[in-house]
């Protein structure tokens, strides 16, 4: 089977822009209504820090080779697919209590799906194994299956080869910077799952 290949387009290259303007025009709306202490963060400056961690999202896209078995045919077809990895915003830490804010990054929260465009979904053969019905095509429900298995197995292969430990550490090193520079005193991100909260134990 081809290597599956992944075009992986972070939002840091295009969203970053995003962070960048909404960190400027964090920094912007203090300046025009200046408070107190500009460098306190209490509980109204957590939505501050959730939109930042919101902005820090990893778009890919992945066109894949599907081979599968739904005994006793065998399935064959090409899958465009689009998804993205966000993180889980109602699990975000923020301890805001000393000198330094202290973010814990959450859990990652990866999508896939079938892209839209035309075919997305190009079947290419589908084989029967048994020698007396040798030329059976796979029914709607097979295909189901295989596109679920086929959509498993790539968010599996996001964990594998690194791009959600690499989405998380780009998310954890922007996220600090952004909120430095909105906050102006020390930040510290945190990530206790590097490779991904969901990271698969067994690599079967």
């Amino acid at each position: 089977m081809a290597k599956m290949k992944f075009t992986i387009k972070l939002l840091f290259s295009v969203a970053l822009l995003c962070t960048v303007a909404a960190a400027g025009w964090m920094a912007f709306s203090r300046f025009i209504q200046p408070e107190k202490d500009v460098i306190s963060v209490g509980a109204a400056r957590i939505g501050d820090i959730e939109t930042l961690a919101q902005l820090c999202t990893v778009d890919f896209y992945n066109e894949v080779p599907v081979c599968d078995t739904i005994y006793p045919k065998v399935c064959f077809a090409i899958q465009k697919q689009r998804g993205s990895i966000s993180f889980d915003l109602e699990k975000l830490e923020v301890d805001t209590s000393g000198d330094t804010i202290k973010v814990t990054l959450p859990p990652e929260i990866v999508q896939l799906f079938e892209a839209t465009e035309k075919d997305s979904w190009q079947v290419i053969d589908s084989k029967d194994l048994r020698w007396y019905n040798k030329w059976s095509e796979a029914t709607p429900e097979d295909w189901r299956k295989v596109k679920a298995r086929a959509k498993a197995h790539s968010i599996k292969k996001l964990y594998l080869d690194g791009v959600v430990r690499r989405a998380r550490s780009e998310a954890a090193i922007n996220l600090q910077d952004l909120l430095q520079k909105v906050y102006r005193k020390p930040v510290l991100v945190s990530d206790p799952t590097p490779r991904g909260a969901h990271f698969p134990m067994h690599n079967s």
